[in-house]
């Protein structure tokens, strides 16, 4: 209130150069000759946590201070654990001191700002050197970021202050938690992640997570995937492999904000689901080692049930009719035809050609049928369902080459007019169904896609690899989306 200074510790190690304080009352000091101090807000007696050997210019904190980053002046900056001080990572891709860093959480990036007058932006998770922004700057000294982690402002021993964009951030699956499937809001404005551990919503536009839920997703079932995910104006459904204790596996609901939830079966693995017209779900499930269909109606009731003649990894209604389709995991490209409402086999489409047979998709109008398969020079076929199977395939038939590992995921964009896969080989490709060449790689990653939807109007889409998230806008623009009934798995 005075202005006098209330307390005063003396400390050596060649000067004070730069301070952090925490939530639970510890305060860190950076020196000049390189330990790392620590002392209570008391300010009555400090400790050498940590000698760097070199001066620390800054030491910045995450938004949850579980990380910590420690610039110093030997070109690097390391990532330590705030509990014991031991090093996480090291981004040493720099050519002079660095002086300052920001953590850009949503997109899980490291920020840094070094004198050979550049600023750089690092992979958290891989520690890869993703951009440079050179100057001449002079020396860059201070560093901040934009909310949205687009624009970074630096300081120079000019004395200018500079803004300039980096590159869009990707957000990435919260908590370092392994994605398992997406799906969009039907108003488009959010995506819904279902994750190993919980379920993550992420604001479209601001591309920031809105909310979080614990709920283990259980032991997996079919290719080695154990999450489905449906949201409909009822809410998310959510389908997990064998219950793994309580509150794990089987089919959960969820509010649209996930603030409420309920058990809807248990004992059972999901693993197929889509939305039905009611506003219920319809779920492809293994019980006791037995396959089954079920119809949940939106009060989460069963309201139908048939046993299945195989386990069903993907279910689809027939536009035209209503129909449901469900394709047999792992056993050609063979799918029972089930009534909409009483699922009852009605019908069978057999004989797809193409091997074993993971994701299908029908074009508006079931003019066109895309099939994504097993890993051949051409995993993904498209045909027109009205055209009877030979020996030889069928006349129209497209197989499109492109994806180096099986194809997983299939869906038609803008009307039918293209054609989305994802597959076993980390990528995301864009395609004319009628072309047998893809047109572009929209996303390629070292994982295996693990999660592909596309959004309510048709015109953009989310997919994961179980940590990065690919966001495509319709208009060619990434990194944003606007934009879910279809199931991902």
């Amino acid at each position: 209130e005075t202005g006098e200074v209330d307390r005063r510790i003396e400390l050596d190690h060649g000067g004070i150069t730069s301070m952090l304080g925490l939530s639970d009352g510890r305060i860190l000091c950076g020196t000049m000759r390189g330990p790392l101090l620590e002392m209570t807000d008391a300010i009555d007696d400090s400790r050498v946590v940590r000698n760097f050997g070199r001066m620390i210019p800054r030491i910045r904190a995450d938004s949850t201070e579980t990380r910590l980053a420690v610039c110093t002046t030997g070109d690097l900056v390391e990532v330590v654990d705030p509990d014991d001080y031991g090093t996480v990572a090291i981004f040493d891709d720099h050519d002079a001191d660095v002086w300052d860093a920001r953590f850009d959480e949503m997109g899980g990036r490291l920020v840094t700002a070094c004198n050979d007058e550049s600023i750089r932006v690092f992979d958290l998770e891989t520690g890869d050197l993703i951009q440079q922004l050179s100057g001449p700057y002079d020396f860059v000294w201070s560093l901040a970021l934009e909310a949205d982690g687009r624009y970074a402002w630096f300081g120079s021993k000019d004395g200018a202050v500079r803004r300039r964009s980096v590159l869009e951030a990707t957000p990435v699956v919260p908590g370092g938690e392994v994605a398992e499937a997406v799906a969009w809001s039907p108003a488009g404005d959010r995506i819904a992640f279902r994750t190993d551990r919980g379920v993550h919503l992420l604001d479209v536009e601001t591309r920031r997570w809105l909310a979080s839920v614990e709920h283990p997703s259980g032991r997996p079932t079919v290719n080695a995937m154990s999450g489905t995910m449906v949201w409909n104006a009822r809410g998310i459904w959510c389908g997990g492999g064998e219950d793994a204790g309580a509150g794990s596996g089987g089919l959960r609901w969820f509010s649209p904000d996930l603030s409420a939830s309920r058990q809807v079966m248990t004992g059972i693995s999901v693993t197929a689901m889509h939305a039905h017209p009611d506003g219920g779900i319809v779920a492809a499930v293994v019980r006791d080692g037995r396959p089954e269909v079920v119809r949940i109606d939106p009060d989460g009731r069963v309201v139908a049930s048939a046993s299945l003649e195989r386990t069903v990894s993907e279910i689809e209604p027939h536009p035209l009719t209503g129909g449901w389709h469900a394709l047999h995991y792992g056993r050609g490209s063979n799918s029972e035809v089930l009534d909409r409402d009483t699922l009852e086999r009605v019908g069978d489409m057999a004989a797809w050609a193409i091997g074993a047979s993971f994701d299908f998709a029908f074009a508006p109008g079931a003019v066109r049928v895309a099939v994504g398969g097993r890993e051949t020079p051409g995993n993904v076929l498209v045909f027109d369902p009205r055209d009877a199977p030979t020996s030889g395939g069928r006349t129209a038939e497209v197989r499109r080459i492109g994806h180096t590992g099986d194809a997983t995921f299939v869906s038609f964009l803008d009307e039918g007019r293209r054609l989305v896969t994802g597959g076993d080989d980390g990528r995301v490709i864009l395609s004319r169904p009628d072309d047998s060449e893809p047109i572009l790689t929209m996303f390629d990653s070292r994982r295996a896609i693990r999660g592909l939807d596309v959004s309510p109007d048709g015109r953009a889409l989310v997919a994961t690899d179980g940590h990065a998230v690919f966001l495509a806008l319709a208009g060619g623009s990434r990194g944003g989306v606007r934009g879910g009934g279809r199931v991902s798995r």
